[in-house]
């Protein structure tokens, strides 16, 4: 539906900058700028630059053993945006830390991206519908992920990665896995696209020690129930009401004798009718194989007792504030 496709693609668009930005895209300098920044900030982007992606930025300058840059504007290469041209415009990337020695494959890194914005989404249709009846007139997106990957102990840990929408609402996720060969991992994303048959193999090894996702809601929601109300011809309040409805119809089947299921649906009711934070949260006693637990799930299907295990072995919650 048409509001998938504006919000989906507004979430999408700040993961494709931040990947493009901090893996791929080359910068060729303009206007006042460090040369040594520039310089450092080159070695980052050799992958890009020979996919024929462009970037030019205002300004770069150090900041301690990191970077900041200002006035970026990015067009990547149209494989990496579907066949369509793109360019994206960013007020400012702060890498506060890079692997240096290894920037075509760092094993750590800490990088935020404030102010990003897609050129010609304002006369996009689709987005000036969304915009008639949401009143929000321009998307200003952000993020920052920040990353280890250590060979030797074989532990990947991301926290945060997040996303931001101005007047919408946050999204991050933070996760710590053990078990991962980082060298297959580099080689399933190799490119920045996914390989199956590698990334299954490397996911039976791999177990869960946390993971935690938030929703931070900053209006997001009531633009979403105006936006699929004008869709539907319904008020914002009549979709809200007719959704705790199913809620309150779910929360009376048998399925909802599963704790986690009760646990969840008391706090989508929670956050729909006051909306602040929503929380994913797996925090383990021990690591835990994650392969056996998905198998597990499917083999079992969507029953209660299936649903109670997997809660208690990951000590998953579900929680609204």
């Amino acid at each position: 539906m048409k509001r998938n496709i504006v919000i989906g693609a507004a979430v999408a668009a700040v993961i494709v900058v931040a990947a493009l930005v901090v893996f791929l895209v080359p910068f060729g300098g303009s206007g006042p700028s460090n040369e040594e920044a520039r310089k450092k900030a080159d070695t980052l982007f050799v992958a890009m630059r020979e996919q024929g992606g462009t970037a030019t930025f205002d300004a770069a300058q150090p900041d301690g053993d990191g970077l900041i840059i200002k006035g970026l504007k990015i067009t990547p290469p149209e494989k990496a945006t579907q066949g369509k041209k793109r360019t994206i415009t960013v007020d400012e990337l702060h890498i506060r830390e890079m692997d240096w020695k290894n920037t075509q494959k760092p094993q750590f890194a800490d990088i935020e991206i404030k102010g990003a914005r897609i050129a010609g989404i304002k006369v996009d249709p689709k987005f000036q519908e969304f915009s008639k009846v949401t009143g929000l007139n321009e998307l200003v997106l952000g993020g920052r992920v920040k990353y280890r990957l250590d060979a030797e102990k074989k532990q990947v840990v991301v926290e945060p990665f997040r996303v931001t929408i101005d007047a919408m609402g946050a999204y991050t996720f933070n996760v710590s896995l053990e078990g991962v060969d980082v060298a297959q991992l580099q080689n399933a994303t190799q490119g920045g696209k996914l390989q199956p048959n590698q990334m299954m193999g490397m996911m039976s090894q791999v177990k869960l020690r946390s993971l935690t996702l938030t929703i931070k809601d900053d209006g997001g929601l009531e633009k979403f129930w105006k936006f699929q109300g004008a869709e539907m011809k319904k008020s914002a309040d009549d979709l809200r009401k007719e959704t705790l409805a199913k809620i309150d119809a779910a929360a009376a089947s048998p399925l909802a004798q599963s704790k986690l299921v009760s646990e969840a649906l008391t706090a989508a009711k929670k956050f729909i009718t006051n909306p602040g934070t929503l929380t994913i949260s797996a925090k383990p006693s021990e690591p835990v194989p994650l392969f056996p637990v998905v198998m597990g799930a499917m083999a079992g299907g969507a029953k209660p007792a299936m649903l109670d295990q997997i809660k208690e072995k990951l000590n998953l919650t579900i929680t609204a504030e």
